[in-house]
């Protein structure tokens, strides 16, 4: 099982549906993984072996499947990553050789759409 961060509050991404939330997966870290942004037990309640942000999996999905998905117990809702958590992941999007082009325009728009509401 892994933890997926959503990092948007439901908000819009143009193509995508609308009130969609961007979510990055953080798995166990493993040899040869991204290094971008790894993850320590401490940082999360879920996080119990040095893990990192798998960019690569980026995704966008609409609040509405993402609440489906924990109704059916696809998606397990666990607790919320902090604020300072949530902005490392976003912030180290542009250093990983692994992320989409798309996604890091995606996570810019998050980033100043979510400073500029308050959000953070």
């Amino acid at each position: 099982m892994h933890l997926h961060i959503v990092c948007s509050p439901p908000m819009d991404f143009g193509d995508y549906a609308s009130k969609s939330c961007l979510l990055l997966n953080v798995s166990t870290k493993v040899p040869k993984c991204d290094e971008a942004c790894i993850v320590v037990p401490g940082e999360h309640p879920f996080i119990v072996d040095d893990s990192f942000v798998r960019y690569k999996s980026a995704c966008v999905m609409s609040a509405v499947e993402l609440e489906h998905k924990v109704a059916k117990g696809l998606f397990k809702a666990q607790p919320d990553a902090s604020v300072a958590l949530v902005r490392r992941v976003l912030a180290c999007m542009d250093v990983s050789d692994f992320a989409p082009g798309g996604m890091i325009k995606l996570s810019s728009l998050v980033w100043n759409r979510c400073k500029g509401d308050g959000y953070w």
